[in-house]
């Protein structure tokens, strides 16, 4: 459990205990693996990733629930009704020390509030210059993520978005491999 770091090596093993954890996984085992590591080393009462939707106009969540499960959820959250949209397009973090006391007042909130998250921090994943989606973590205190965990998550961050990116390119080439040996197979028994 980190709180609070001083030491770099100590920020140095939990990022490379968070590589070496997802960086060899299918897409989904990175979701389930990254969201319980930021949970239980970083004590989390919420995490979760949101990935943006192809045509970028919303993002379809995945949540980890206070069980330690992860859930899909197969819902979709239009870019307007979240901060989330805000930190897709200036691709920076943003730090919500009280969600209830926050300037902008967004449609998801009162759900967080709900949910026993008093303060949140939203990091963007990306990707080759481009934003993928965001990383979401909650705390159940007000100002409950210091800057040493807000550090740790913005280093994390993009060695998520890498990961995910190389795992999904690689679940593209087996099936776009599997395709043409198909076509190959089918040709051949012709």
């Amino acid at each position: 459990r980190v709180s609070p770091m001083t030491d770099q090596s100590d920020v140095i093993k939990i990022i490379s205990e968070f590589d070496q954890q997802i960086s060899h996984l299918a897409s989904d085992q990175i979701v389930d693996k990254s969201l319980l590591f930021l949970q239980e080393r970083l004590n989390f009462v919420r995490v979760s990733l949101n990935m943006l939707t192809p045509d970028g106009t919303g993002f379809t969540p995945i949540v980890i629930d206070p069980q330690d499960s992860v859930i899909p959820i197969p819902e979709f959250i239009p870019l307007e009704v979240s901060h989330m949209g805000a930190v897709v397009k200036s691709c920076q973090p943003i730090y919500r020390p009280d969600i209830s006391e926050y300037e902008t007042k967004y449609a998801i909130d009162e759900q967080l509030i709900e949910w026993g998250v008093k303060s949140d921090y939203v990091v963007p994943l990306i990707t080759e210059g481009v934003p993928i989606g965001t990383l979401n973590c909650g705390s159940a205190t007000v100002d409950g993520i210091e800057d040493d965990k807000r550090q740790l998550v913005m280093l994390m961050a993009p060695k998520l978005a890498y990961s995910l990116h190389v795992a999904r390119l690689l679940e593209q080439a087996k099936q776009s491999e599997q395709k043409y040996r198909d076509i190959y197979d089918h040709t051949l028994a012709a």
